[in-house]
């Protein structure tokens, strides 16, 4: 006896089949095919879709730019795209940014949200995606002024975010740190730390905010052996003549006044840092000379910056006896003979005719207790900036022992109050 018959299926045989692909060969995309299944003469066709999927992988980056509030951005940089599919070099991608926008208002009437972070070709054109291998070049887009920027001072983010066709987007971080322009609070003599007119060659001190980077930075030599007039894009001019530099910092630039500049008849400063120029400052007339005197201490009062003769820093512990010798170093000397040569580093003259060492045309005198002492040197220091006077005197013999102040007279200015030298 026959089992019954399904009503649903008749005489129907199930079977199952595997149907497989190799990708081996294929580019990134979609690639159709069919399968033909044939039962007697009844065939039919099952299309089959296989999604190649594409991977990147990223070199460069994350990427940090720098810059001033208008001024220039430093620099930009590479980024190389690879596939990272096996035997699939050619990989489409596409490129989209986040963030990477600041509020813009220079040039244009209304705020916009100006998208900051840039990507172009290796011409500079720009461009949405690509086929790996590529390389791209990532920067900031300068605005509306061509070279410069003008966003709020402030710390500033986005994304380049590199999307592979049929694969997941992979991200490389950019930043955008942007410091506010150079202004200028006070201009004093770097040894004295007093106000008032300048002399031409004087070691000055300008005290500021955002005058220079957050590390500070120290003197180097040009390619001339000169004293350099830029330190890590800070410069600084005295009616246009740029001013050789000692130190730059965020707060703080220690530089020599030129000796041009003492003929500009209403002087005038500015600091200019990454392209950004801090607002004039107006200086008073100059003056034949300033003279101030280096402390131990750096603040322009107590103990000078004195050596004695017979050895050893000056000092209550180590005072000078009657009638030896001390030297120091002032600045604010003004012009020498012969004429100083802004920036140069001083040296001694073994060769020609003239001193060994630059001199002061103003006669140079000094007092120690209210007693005159006697000046055995007074010239340009050696091995140290045109601008840096050397003294060299005998302790007066009359002098009274203990701390007694000591001024330093360039013709009939005086140097600043306060500094004393040791005695015994």
């Amino acid at each position: 006896r026959r089992p019954p018959r399904s009503t649903l299926f008749p005489y129907t045989t199930l079977f199952r089949s595997t149907v497989s692909a190799d990708p081996g060969g294929l580019g990134v995309g979609a690639h159709t095919g069919a399968v033909q299944l044939t039962s007697g003469n009844v065939s039919q066709t099952v299309p089959v879709t296989l999604s190649v999927g594409g991977a990147v992988s990223l070199s460069g980056g994350p990427f940090n730019f720098t810059g001033v509030s208008g001024g220039t951005i430093a620099g930009d940089g590479l980024l190389t795209i690879s596939s990272a599919v096996p035997g699939i070099p050619a990989v489409p991608f596409t490129i989209s940014i986040g963030g990477g926008t600041f509020l813009l208002y220079d040039c244009i009437q209304f705020p916009v949200n100006y998208q900051w972070l840039a990507v172009t070709d290796a011409n500079g054109y720009a461009i949405s995606g690509g086929v790996t291998p590529a390389t791209i070049r990532v920067g900031v887009s300068t605005g509306c002024r061509p070279g410069s920027m003008s966003p709020p001072p402030g710390n500033y983010s986005g994304s380049i975010v590199i999307t592979p066709a049929g694969g997941v987007g992979v991200a490389v971080y950019a930043t955008l740190a942007v410091a506010a322009a150079p202004a200028i609070t006070s201009v004093v003599n770097a040894a004295s730390f007093a106000t008032g007119p300048l002399s031409p060659g004087e070691v000055v001190t300008i005290f500021g905010s955002s005058l220079g980077p957050e590390i500070g930075i120290g003197a180097a030599l040009d390619s001339a052996g000169n004293l350099a007039r830029s330190l890590g894009s800070v410069s600084v001019s005295f009616g246009g003549y740029p001013a050789p530099l000692l130190y730059v910092s965020p707060t703080q630039i220690n530089c020599v006044v030129p000796y041009e500049a003492g003929g500009l008849d209403k002087p005038s400063l500015q600091v200019i840092r990454g392209g950004a120029a801090s607002k004039l400052y107006e200086l008073s007339s100059f003056v034949a000379a300033a003279p101030g005197v280096f402390t131990l201490n750096g603040s322009g009062t107590g103990t000078g910056a004195i050596v004695n003769g017979s050895g050893g820093v000056n000092g209550p512990k180590n005072p000078a006896a009657r009638g030896s010798p001390v030297f120091f170093y002032i600045t604010g000397e003004g012009q020498t003979s012969p004429p100083g040569t802004t920036g140069q580093v001083t040296s001694v003259n073994t060769v020609g005719s003239g001193p060994l060492i630059p001199q002061p045309l103003l006669r140079v005198s000094v007092t120690v207790g209210g007693q005159p002492a006697a000046v055995t040197f007074a010239g340009e220091a050696p091995g140290t900036v045109a601008g840096v006077l050397q003294v060299n005197i005998e302790v007066p013999f009359n002098a009274p022992p203990g701390d007694l102040p000591l001024v330093v007279s360039v013709g009939s200015l005086k140097s600043q109050d306060g500094v004393t030298v040791s005695v015994r």
